[in-house]
């Protein structure tokens, strides 16, 4: 997801890390795995 949009950089590049990051966070307490 990041690759797709890293040519903006930057405050946005930061949000949709951060967003990835918590959704794979989600996932991995939702299925009890560590991510």
């Amino acid at each position: 997801m990041y690759r797709t949009y890293s040519f903006r950089g930057g405050a946005v590049g930061a949000a949709i890390s951060s967003i990835d990051q918590a959704l794979w966070d989600i996932k991995g307490k939702r299925y009890e795995a560590p991510v």
